[in-house]
């Protein structure tokens, strides 16, 4: 095994995100790249400098069909997701290289190399967003509760203590399948392209993702580490939305890695 460097990282997210690209437009499926990485793209012309991972958004329908028909063109390149993952609680899925693999505290889905992969949703109108919201958080609340005992604690001491957790854990909030099924449930209340409104709702931004369906229908070409990937032609309206004055520059406190784990490969 070899500790990668973080330009050796962000290489190796590239090429996952090539792939992605290619396949994207080889079969007509649309998507944007998203958060934190669409401002690097307008503001910076690929990563924020501090940043370590790469989002990107598709609408829901465009989203389900690239979990289905999704190859790599490297063998290595492979989707995870809770359908496939047993121990995999998060509401959104990754393109992952599985030749690497991640070391550092609390790491449940981010255990390899991995672009992440959001759905856009149909939202409701504004008198009914509260309550929706709420509801989606708790589930994403619930879902972080469901995997954080799966870490391992090599003494027996700290592994009889997350064993009882667990059990009490298992019995105050549904189980990961019973929390998917009820999110999948919600969300199908508000098919893309059926709402005036829609958003990434299982997105950290919550109420700001909340948006006209106009912004995320129409795409173009951006600049991203001297490639061409696709946004959202509505960038400014979504950038707004999220971080307000967006071209103007963190405090220096503000600008770390949202993820802290070493990377290696196998």
């Amino acid at each position: 095994m070899r500790l990668l460097t973080n330009k050796e990282v962000r290489k190796l997210q590239l090429a996952i995100m090539d792939d992605v690209h290619e396949f994207c437009i080889k079969n007509n499926i649309r998507y944007s790249l998203g958060g934190g990485t669409l401002l690097g793209s307008i503001r910076h012309k690929g990563y924020i400098p501090w940043d370590d991972d790469i989002d990107l958004m598709m609408p829901r329908p465009d989203y389900e069909r690239f979990l289905k028909e999704y190859k790599g063109k490297e063998p290595y390149f492979e989707i995870d997701y809770y359908t496939n993952d047993p121990q995999y609680i998060s509401a959104f899925a990754k393109v992952i290289d599985n030749r690497t693999y991640t070391v550092g505290p609390n790491i449940i889905d981010d255990k390899n190399v991995f672009i992440d992969i959001f759905p856009v949703d149909g939202m409701p109108e504004k008198n009914e967003l509260k309550p929706y919201v709420e509801q989606v958080q708790t589930i994403l609340e619930n879902l972080r509760k469901n995997g954080k005992y799966y870490l391992f604690e090599k003494s027996l001491s700290k592994k009889v203590m997350f064993f009882i957790k667990y059990l009490i854990k298992s019995l105050t909030i549904p189980s990961r399948k019973e929390n998917f099924r009820m999110l999948e449930e919600l969300i199908a209340k508000y098919p893309f392209g059926a709402s005036s409104h829609a958003g990434v709702a299982v997105s950290q931004y919550s109420y700001k993702e909340w948006m006209e369906l106009s912004v995320f229908e129409n795409f173009q070409p951006s600049e991203f580490e001297g490639r061409q990937y696709m946004i959202l032609s509505a960038y400014d309206t979504y950038l707004r939305g999220l971080y307000n004055d967006y071209m103007k520059l963190p405090p220096e406190d503000q600008r770390k890695p949202m993820h802290l784990f070493e990377v290696y490969l196998k």
